[in-house]
């Protein structure tokens, strides 16, 4: 995935005290900020991803995942995937999802709510957009 641009500088900083000279970073973003992708017929070839988003400010990155459990919650649904690199990955979406347990998909990250850690069960944050989670200006990066 593409690191966004507020990152870069982040990352560049909080690598050079970190150990991580092989480049290994995590990336973990919240299940609501993944959201299907939508999908672009074309003429052409099979249908793909389609890159645009709503907010010229985003930074689209498209996962590709399978499906192995949707489980409804009101209005909003947790859909289990899977991808080549992760065993489980949770996106919430609106109820009214059409996907089925097996369909491949694409999903849409929101990389301007992206958190990049250091290797390891407790990897410190080494980048965050916090000026985006912060409604009154403290700067708290969520939990």
């Amino acid at each position: 995935m593409p690191v966004p641009g507020w990152a870069k500088d982040q990352l560049a900083d909080a690598r050079v005290g970190v150990g991580t000279s092989d480049g290994e970073i995590v990336l973990g973003i919240r299940p609501e900020f993944l959201a299907e992708a939508r999908v672009e017929a074309r003429g052409d070839g099979p249908p793909r991803p389609e890159l645009g988003v709503d907010r010229s400010d985003a930074h689209p990155s498209i996962l590709a995942a399978r499906v192995g459990l949707v489980q409804p919650l009101g209005a909003r649904s947790n859909v289990y995937l899977s991808t080549p690199n992760h065993d489980t990955v949770i996106a919430q979406i609106p109820a009214d999802t059409h996907l089925r347990v097996g369909d491949a998909v694409g999903l849409h990250v929101d990389m301007n709510h992206a958190l990049f850690f250091a290797p390891g069960e407790a990897g410190r944050v080494l980048a965050s957009n916090r000026d985006r989670w912060s409604s009154g200006g403290n700067g708290n990066v969520p939990v």
